[in-house]
C-alpha cells in the first residue's frame, strides 16, 4: 500500500487482494492511524475493484504524520491489513 498527499486530503493506492478460494472481496476497509489518539480510525469502504481510496483532508491535521492500511473485507471478515508509508498532511 502507497499513500501520498493530495489537494485534498490523502490518497492510498495498493494492489487488488485475491481472496482465498470462494471468498470473492466485497470491499476494502481503509483506515488511518492518527498518532494523537494513539488508535486507527476507519476512513471508509471502497468497492471491490477498487485499487485507491482517497481520505478526505476534513478529518485529518495539516502538518501531522499519518500511516494508513487497507484490508479485503470478504463473507468471512476482515483480512490482514497492508500498511502504508508514513505521509504528512
Amino acid at each position: 500500500a502507497f499513500a501520498q498527499r493530495s489537494d485534498s486530503g490523502l490518497l492510498l493506492t495498493w494492489n487488488r487482494v485475491t481472496a482465498p478460494s470462494g471468498f470473492a472481496v466485497l470491499r476494502y476497509r481503509v483506515e488511518y492511524y492518527d498518532s494523537a489518539a494513539a488508535s486507527w480510525i476507519e476512513a471508509g469502504t471502497a468497492e471491490s475493484l477498487s485499487s485507491s481510496f482517497a481520505v478526505s483532508g476534513s478529518s485529518l491535521t495539516r502538518g501531522r504524520s499519518y500511516t494508513l492500511r487497507v484490508a479485503a473485507i470478504t463473507s468471512v471478515g476482515v483480512g490482514n491489513f497492508k500498511v502504508s508509508n508514513a505521509v504528512t498532511y
